[in-house]
């Protein structure tokens, strides 16, 4: 799922509007159950992959959105939209659905050039992988993982499967 800015322009400005949305997802993810499997936090727009046990995907995202634009437009001394319209989503259908949604992900902001790997941008869950993060401790890869069955290589499969350029 994602959601953009609106007009494409910056939805965070800074690292602490970034701090203070992955808060709130935190927040939000445990009030309603949610098992955040992965998420990218780029410019304009980001990036979540979510499971959710029950329907409280339209009213979480709403929380989550309203309640970024409320902080983004108090803290730079803005009104208005913040988030251009609802977000979009899409239900993740098999497990190679799911490895493909994670590895995009997980190479959003490589292949728009703000890095040279995925495990460099700092604003990515996937650099948990490599590099762990107290901040990013609400995330769960299991699924992910076990993807690729048992067995001591596999984080590096993953890795190799998500750092690939192809």
């Amino acid at each position: 799922m994602s959601s953009h800015s609106v007009w494409s322009s910056v939805l965070f400005r800074d690292d602490v509007d970034r701090v203070n949305f992955l808060i709130d997802l935190a927040r939000i993810a445990a009030k309603y159950q949610w098992t955040c499997i992965a998420f990218c936090l780029m410019t304009t727009h980001y990036h979540l992959l979510i499971e959710t046990p029950d329907t409280s995907l339209a009213t979480g995202m709403q929380k989550l959105n309203f309640g970024h634009a409320i902080r983004f437009n108090t803290r730079h001394k803005l009104r208005g939209h913040v988030v251009d319209g609802r977000y979009w989503s899409q239900r993740i259908k098999s497990e190679s659905h799911l490895l493909a949604a994670f590895r995009y992900i997980g190479r959003n902001a490589t292949e728009a050039g703000l890095c040279g790997s995925p495990a460099d941008w700092p604003w990515c869950s996937y650099r948990a992988l490599v590099e762990p993060a107290e901040l990013f401790t609400f995330v769960d890869v299991s699924r992910v993982i076990g993807c690729w069955g048992p067995g001591d290589t596999t984080l590096e499969q993953l890795r190799r499967f998500v750092e690939s350029p192809w």
